[in-house]
């Protein structure tokens, strides 16, 4: 069985093509070929999940390839701070959020350095802070390089190199999660 066979990727994703001209700095011009995956409403609550903890609090964070930076919810963070959280908090210089979707950037004016915890390991990340965000956390390709990140979705598992060893760690279910916040799905 081949995998597009096995996980019906037409049900789940739109793809849209597009060619692109691009021409570099030496006025080279180059043609690629862009793909776009949409994902299906329907089964956003798919999209890889860990989970993970910072200080007491234990936080659904999304995987996202194509988010540079990692973010936080600066709402979440300011709770946590409440709360007692230790840490450092920063300023940036010329961040911007840029959606895929218009042409309208936020400016990013926080950060934090945060000990989080995945598992049985502890590692200090630096994570920008967003009033806008509309999930608690995203770890993104920041992360993904710094723990040679290979995510297996047939498996629904990201192994990480964190100490030098590779660890296998599972993605959270939406129906682990939402049991674990207290609001069963019917």
């Amino acid at each position: 069985m081949e995998l597009g066979e096995a996980f019906e990727f037409e049900k789940i994703f739109q793809l849209t093509a597009v060619n692109i001209r691009e021409e570099s700095a030496d006025n080279t011009a180059t043609d690629d070929i862009s793909c776009t995956l949409y994902i299906a409403e329907n089964r956003r609550h798919e999209c890889p999940r860990l989970l993970i903890k910072i200080g007491d609090q234990e936080i659904f964070a999304l995987i996202d390839t194509s988010c540079e930076l990692s973010i936080m919810n600066e709402h979440l963070y300011n709770r946590l701070r409440h709360e007692g959280l230790k840490c450092c908090k920063l300023p940036t210089q010329h961040v911007n959020f840029l959606s895929a979707f218009n042409t309208k950037s936020n400016r990013v004016k926080k950060q934090a350095m945060l000990d989080v915890s995945i598992g049985d390991f502890k590692m200090n990340r630096i994570v920008l802070l967003s009033p806008q965000l509309v999930t608690d956390v995203i770890q993104g390709l920041d992360f993904l390089l710094d723990y040679h990140a290979v995510i297996n979705f047939a498996q629904r598992s990201i192994t990480l190199k964190i100490n030098g060893e590779y660890t296998k760690i599972a993605f959270i279910d939406i129906k682990e999660t939402t049991n674990n916040l207290g609001c069963m799905e019917e």
